[in-house]
């Protein structure tokens, strides 16, 4: 009696070899801004920034970020490997690549709307920076009003984040199919 293998869908070899590929490229840039990051620059080269005075208008969390960059960077790390790796699983249709690439697009969408959260205190930030240095200017000098950039900044960066979030949920939902999850569950169990 033949058993007839399980259809793969076009859709999940296409989600994997992209996010594959995207992946792989962020894994490749990740790991040399850490061997730069940690091997170029001395234990302490970013402290004198952590700790003297930041600009006016600055978030709090700007001092800790600059105080913890090297874990930064490390940190940064982890998703894009942690993506690299479900689409790896993905592409082999193994049952934890597409709950680890399911995890992984939902942090994404969290951790973008977060950033927009961070951006717009960095935003707030820079108008009173620009304020401050408006009201401190010489008569005649002539004072930037990033005004109409920053909101136009602004409104960039959320419909790029809901954009990307958008396509993510539809992913999302497309890996969550009763198809899908059927062709992920009747794959092989291959180590």
């Amino acid at each position: 009696m033949n058993i007839a293998a399980p259809t793969r869908s076009t859709f999940v070899t296409v989600v994997a070899w992209i996010f594959l590929m995207l992946s792989g490229f962020g894994l490749v840039i990740s790991l040399l801004q850490n061997l730069m990051i940690h091997l170029l620059f001395p234990p302490g080269a970013f402290d004198a920034l952590a700790q003297g005075p930041l600009p006016p208008g600055m978030p709090a969390g700007v001092g800790w970020i600059l105080a913890n960059m090297k874990w930064m960077f490390a940190l940064f790390l982890l998703p894009t490997a942690a993506i690299f790796a479900a689409s790896i699983g993905l592409l082999k249709r193994r049952e934890w690549g597409r709950k680890l690439f399911i995890a992984m697009m939902v942090f994404s969408i969290v951790a973008s709307l977060a950033s927009l959260v961070f951006q717009g205190f960095m935003m707030v930030g820079m108008n009173e920076h620009f304020a401050q240095l408006a009201q401190h200017a010489q008569d005649g000098q002539a004072v930037p009003d990033p005004g109409l950039f920053l909101v136009g900044m602004g409104v960039f960066m959320l419909l790029y984040a809901l954009g990307i979030g958008a396509v993510q949920v539809w992913i999302i939902k497309r890996l969550v199919s009763p198809a899908i999850v059927a062709e992920f569950r009747a794959a092989p169990a291959q180590p």
